[in-house]
């Protein structure tokens, strides 16, 4: 003792005087190879210092493996050594189970450790094995069941189910030997037939592996149902599917034979004497416990099964029609028996699916509308055992009564004396509406009612034909009517060709009196003047983004600008698919070019500063047009005003020369920003504003194929009369 002692101690100096000792333990696959790296203190490896490989076996008889980098002969085809000033390593050839041990480096002449490594060869075990010590098992006797495998490292862990289900807290019934576990229990006649499983595992296996024992144990009858179909839940619920046929068989295993046999149902009535019961066709009134009861010498036995008849969702409507108002509410509901419960309803309306949902809900729909009208058909889906679906649906009509609706989208027709003329009048509306036409105040039925259509026929009009014709549409919430107007196709062409000459003619009138306006201001140094006195009379402090366009001109000049002869149109393409033009300086001979372009087609969205418009936020976008001078590729322009001593200006040459990479400069004195302006630059020039915002449709997206509208000459004379009114106070 005093001896063990001294060595553990001095083995403890000698560690601390080297500094270090490294434990490992390592795992390796059977037939692998397997190397050990021992690091060696500085200036270790000396004459007087001895490196060895030392392999630990349980006879303490320990092997030397290698000394100072070498190998014994005979251990050459098992293991390869090397030494450096460093290291000292040592690799194993295809490991085997005996390679299992623990490995040392150290030092020859003082037995140091250097290294010690501790090996595990992993090896899969054998498929196991189970046995019964009994082969006539009586009821209540003790059993053991020994489950056994070999070959195994490390050893296999053991575990125990029965009937798939893992047995714990076994400590006191389970033991080892060698090989082996035993597990030691008494039966019951409830282990008659029961599955015994073993379950052995260790690393090198990638899956368990597994055996099994079913007992067979002597008893007083033992009863099981066997049901065709066998839809079984537990071993005490069966499942029945309406409709279907069942049939209950009384399997019975008992010592000695049994003497009696008969079947109950829910504990009162034998319904039979044999072994089997018959239902041809389940209903659901035949849901219920079902008992097979068999007796022998020993003693009386019943095992018990409660049959559970589903059936399919039966769904049904309190109201098959549901009538509201349009704008009112509907509220569509189904009702349903189904057994299991439903677990999903889908409405569909028309054949398509509208509404899902994984519980049952009514169908709402809040201020309907006249196309909510149709059949409304609600799905509702159970599922049975096994997942198989069953589903039943109910029909409600939805009818929504409004006042009449008349489909129409002309109400002009240019026809010539003699020709057929038909009127058709499509009408929709809840309660169907009564059609008739109207002239002149006098009443005309309908030549024919086709599918909501009314149909009215002129034959061979001749000019008293000509006029108004009112369809008209009525039922108990409303009456709507629509206008007609028949014209004598003649005359209709030479009003055409008139409003288009007029429309010609103020195009030309307007560019002469910005021509004329424009040449009498730079006569009296007015023109910054009056861009200030205009951008002073809209009262507005914008923020505007001019966004370059190609110009869109009347359908009737070919996409051409109808202010220019055959040679300019010619030499305007050529410029619009050429670079853009470079203005180096205004000149009057200029003027007349320039002014030949019409006014933008699509009026710009304007936008004031939200900080300065908080309070108007119904009126945040309003739509200008503008009278501008541009060429085909102007750049992106940004005029801001941000104070009331800001306004914005043109240069001398009354043009703003800006490209995208300009810079805009704030003006410190009035904190203004304005673009810097350059020579040699794609040019714009904007001449007027004029507020288009009341002729304006509510959308501001739409385009307009048109330059200009009816009354935009007079709007732009009242604003340039305006002007007027200022360049006079100036004078």
């Amino acid at each position: 003792m005093y001896y063990n002692g001294f060595i553990i101690f001095l083995f403890i100096l000698i560690v601390q005087s080297y500094g270090f000792l490294r434990l490992e333990n390592m795992t390796v696959t059977y037939d692998e190879h397997v190397e050990f790296r021992c690091s060696l203190p500085k200036n270790f490896l000396t004459k007087d210092n001895i490196i060895q490989w030392k392999k630990l076996r349980s006879n303490d008889d320990d092997l030397i493996i290698a000394i100072n980098g070498k190998v014994p002969v005979r251990y050459e085809k098992f293991y390869h050594t090397d030494l450096t000033n460093q290291f000292s390593t040592l690799e194993l050839y295809h490991v085997k189970r005996h390679d299992s041990t623990t490995y040392i480096c150290q030092t020859f002449e003082t037995q140091t450790i250097l290294c010690q490594y501790n090996l595990v060869v992993l090896i899969k075990p054998e498929s196991p094995t189970l046995t019964i010590n009994e082969e006539n098992i009586q009821e209540y006797q003790t059993v053991k069941l020994t489950c056994s495998s070999l070959n195994g490292n490390p050893p296999p862990q053991y575990t125990w189910y029965r009937n798939g289900t893992l047995l714990t807290s076994l400590n006191q019934q389970v033991s080892m030997m060698d090989n082996s576990s035993i597990y030691t229990f008494n039966v019951s006649r409830f282990d008659n037939q029961v599955k015994y499983e073993c379950q052995i595992s260790n690393q090198a296996l990638i899956n368990p592996l597994r055996v099994e024992q079913y007992l067979h144990v002597k008893y007083r009858p033992y009863v099981e149902i066997l049901a065709q179909p066998s839809l079984f839940i537990t071993n005490e619920k069966l499942i029945g599917i309406e409709s279907n046929e069942q049939r209950l068989t009384c399997l019975i295993d008992a010592n000695p034979t049994v003497t009696s046999v008969y079947w109950t149902i829910n504990s009162t009535n034998i319904i039979s004497r044999e072994i089997n019961v018959y239902l041809s066709r389940l209903t659901s009134e035949q849901s219920g416990v079902y008992t097979c009861v068999v007796e022998n010498a020993i003693g009386k036995v019943n095992q018990s099964i409660y049959l559970d008849v589903q059936y399919a969702p039966r769904v049904y409507a309190i109201e098959s029609r549901v009538i509201v108002n349009r704008s009112n509410s509907a509220i569509l509901r189904c009702y349903v028996d189904s057994n299991p419960l439903p677990y999903q309803i889908i409405w569909f309306k028309n054949g398509y699916e509208i509404f899902r949902q994984n519980q049952l809900s009514d169908l709402r729909i809040d201020h309907v509308e006249r196309n909510d009208s149709g059949l409304y058909t609600c799905i509702i889906y159970n599922r049975l055992y096994n997942n198989l679906t069953r589903n039943g649906s109910s029909i409600i009509e939805l009818i929504v009564q409004s006042r009449p609706i008349l489909e129409t989208t002309y109400s002009k027709i240019a026809a010539e004396i003699g020709q057929t003329i038909t009127l058709i009048c499509r009408v929709s509306g809840q309660p169907k509406p009564n059609i008739f036409w109207k002239r002149n105040e006098q009443f005309i039925n309908c030549d024919e009612i086709i599918d909501d259509k009314c149909y009215l026929r002129l034959f061979h009009i001749t000019k008293k034909d000509f006029g108004s014709y009112r369809c008209i549409a009525e039922n108990l919430l409303g009456r709507e009517e629509w206008t007609y107007t028949i014209v004598s196709r003649d005359d209709e062409e030479e009003n055409i060709n008139q409003n288009e000459t007029d429309k010609l003619s103020r195009k030309e009138t307007r560019f002469e009196i910005h021509k004329l306006l424009k040449d009498n201001l730079r006569k009296n140094d007015l023109q910054d003047s009056l861009i200030n006195k205009l951008y002073d009379f809209e009262r507005k402090k914008l923020s505007m983004q001019i966004v370059p366009y190609m110009p869109i001109y009347p359908v009737q000049f070919n996409n051409n600008n109808p202010m220019m002869d055959e040679k300019e149109q010619e030499q305007e393409n050529q410029n619009q698919n050429s670079s853009p033009i470079i203005v180096k300086e205004t000149k009057k001979e200029d003027d007349d070019l320039l002014f030949k372009r019409p006014f933008p087609s699509t009026p710009y969205t304007v936008e004031e500063p939200l900080e300065n418009s908080t309070k108007r936020t119904s009126k945040m976008k309003r739509s200008y047009s503008q009278s501008v001078r541009y060429n085909s590729n102007l750049s992106v322009i940004e005029l801001k005003n941000d104070t009331d001593d800001c306004s914005f200006h043109t240069t001398e040459s009354d043009y703003f020369v800006i490209e995208p990479s300009t810079p805009v400069v704030t003006d410190s004195s009035t904190n203004c920003s304005k673009p810097t302006l350059q020579s040699n630059q794609p040019a714009i020039q904007i001449t007027e504003y004029f507020d288009f915002s009341s002729r304006l449709p509510s959308n501001n997206n739409n385009n307009f194929s048109k330059p200009f509208e009816e009354n935009d000459i007079d709007m732009e004379s009242n604003v340039l009369s305006n002007v007027n009114d200022k360049i006079d106070d100036d004078i």
